[in-house]
């Protein structure tokens, strides 16, 4: 896994009952730069975890989540083992072929190539991909990736690091997934996934933990369990895994497979199914589902490992990654009046503009602050008359707006440009050079600035911090997922906070790593503006 002074993940060590066992999970180490993706706002009410007696109680980051899983799994006296040998290709049934990160096997199909040119875009790998090149994938389309992280209670994926990370460092969103053995506990197995790496976190950019469930590789293809005993495993599994994380996980497999070896799957169908069919579409539903909210396509390209893609819009696979109370597809098509409403789009005009925006109605939560922005100059929206206040902020955006902000002062531009990735005719070409020349912004040790990246919420707190001239501040925050020591802009989140620039959500969190919105930033600059300023 890369590891820079600007930039890195670290693998969380936590030490079992019988030995050493490495959970790899991603945190941004205490030195790292300005860089993460985009959250829904402050105050919504689809991202504000929903209430709920947990024993233990959910814990605020997958790091807290590793730890705890960690102690309850000593506490169980399990003695997990991390000699174990991944599924592996040559002990897959006659007639199957290679699945899910290159260990699934099913009944021969054609290894279809290619993903549908709908929904989003993704990849799954294992240990036998290796190290994977996450810039080459995310040129060839993929938007997120999925990586095994352990099988049973007795391996876990080498590569978990540099594939769970290294998908993260290039813009992807990423999760884990874990391979279940239906003869081990389930609770354990549950508590051994969250325990390396499998937790998950409402910051926009990790999936659900995916649970993997498959024809037996080892022996009898439903592992000798009846159906009841295997649906009353997932059903454990599935609400340990809640337990531990707030979020069901999603569930892997094929139909065949479920039909077979379990049968009605009405009692789980609440659980995102994750159907794989290597054909021109997913096929039929497993009995109990009626649909499908991602298809494994192909395990012939074009990405590493197996291709994917989720069904939804980008408001759907935003609402998959940051809402807690997300039910499968088939759940709220039986459920419509508990499903959570997905949010109006910018394509969707009111008939006559209430300010500058088509997207920006009077009753838009931070209609107020773009309009401020806007009659500043600080916005612009688009051609089409936009403003898209639910998109990513770019960091080219990111840089005009401070720019701007700063009332566009004379620049002189260098001879040649400060970052490799940067041109002269590049639109904000003078705008990056001058957050470059104040400070403001660090870039990369690569020598990059990565000008459509999104900004995460703490990166965007070291923007202000740095822009106000890096005043003097006690390093204090009420946040409760804000640390000194593992959060690495903890001065600068803290200065945001006691100037009234960052509220947090309604729990008490600040969700630091989680990307900022085109209308949250508008909303921070104009607190900036009325409460630093002045």
């Amino acid at each position: 896994m890369r590891k820079t002074a600007k930039l890195s993940h670290k693998l969380i060590a936590s030490t079992a009952a019988a030995g050493s066992l490495l959970s790899a999970v991603v945190i941004p180490a205490a030195n790292a730069t300005e860089q993460t993706p985009s959250p829904t706002p402050e105050t919504s009410a689809a991202s504000t975890p929903v209430p709920e007696n947990t024993t233990p109680p959910v814990a605020a980051d997958v790091q807290q989540q590793a730890e705890q899983a960690q102690k309850l799994l000593e506490q169980d006296g399990v003695e997990t083992h991390t000699d174990g040998k991944e599924t592996q290709p040559n002990k897959t049934p006659k007639n199957s072929i290679p699945g899910l990160g290159g260990n699934s096997p099913f009944r021969a199909r054609p290894q279809a190539t290619g993903v549908p040119n709908w929904g989003i875009p993704g990849a799954d790998v294992s240990s036998h991909q290796g190290n994977v090149d996450w810039a080459h994938q995310k040129r060839l389309g993929a938007r997120w990736a999925s990586v095994k992280a352990t099988e049973g209670l007795y391996y876990k994926n080498p590569y978990f690091g540099q594939q769970y990370g290294g998908s993260y460092d290039q813009g992807l969103d990423h999760g884990a997934y874990h391979f279940g053995i239906p003869t081990q506990d389930a609770r354990q197995q549950a508590r051994f996934f969250v325990a390396n790496g499998g937790g998950w976190s409402p910051d926009g950019r990790t999936k659900p933990g995916m649970l993997d469930l498959e024809y037996n590789p080892y022996g009898h293809i439903c592992y000798g369990q009846t159906k009841t005993q295997t649906l009353n495993w997932i059903r454990d599994f599935a609400d340990e895994y809640k337990r531990l994380t707030s979020r069901y996980p999603t569930l892997y497999s094929t139909t065949d497979w479920l039909n077979t070896c379990v049968g009605d799957m009405t009692p789980v169908n609440h659980l995102g199914l994750w159907v794989a069919n290597y054909s021109s579409g997913p096929g039929r539903m497993p009995v109990g589902y009626t649909n499908f909210d991602i298809w494994q396509s192909s395990s012939a390209g074009p990405f590493a490992g197996d291709s994917n893609v989720f069904r939804g819009t980008d408001q759907e696979y935003k609402d998959y990654l940051v809402n807690p109370s997300w039910m499968s597809t088939t759940w709220r098509d039986q459920h419509p009046q508990h499903s959570t409403p997905v949010q109006e789009t910018a394509a969707q005009k009111p008939a006559e503009k209430a300010g500058h925006f088509w997207d920006v109605p009077a009753n838009h939560q931070f209609y107020t602050d773009i309009e401020w922005a806007a009659n500043k100059g600080i916005v612009k929206g688009w051609d089409d008359g936009n403003f898209r206040p639910e998109a990513q902020a770019e960091r080219q955006a990111i840089a005009a707006f401070f720019y701007r902000m700063a009332g566009e002062p004379e620049v002189k531009l260098p001879a040649s440009s400060p970052f490799k990735d940067v041109s002269p005719s590049d639109p904000f070409y003078k705008e990056i050079v001058w957050m470059s020349q104040q400070g403001i912004t660090l870039g990369w040790d690569d020598g990059t600035f990565r000008p459509h990246d999104p900004v995460s919420r703490e990166a965007m707190a070291a923007f202000f911090y740095r822009f106000a001239g890096r005043p003097s501040v006690t390093a204090q925050t009420t946040f409760n997922d804000v640390r000194p020591a593992s959060t690495q802009f903890y001065k600068e989140i803290s200065w945001l906070q006691t100037t009234g620039v960052t509220t947090g959500w309604p729990d008490g969190t600040f969700r630091p790593y989680a990307p900022v919105e085109r209308g949250a930033i508008a909303a921070f600059m104009h607190r900036y503006h009325d409460n630093v300023k002045k």
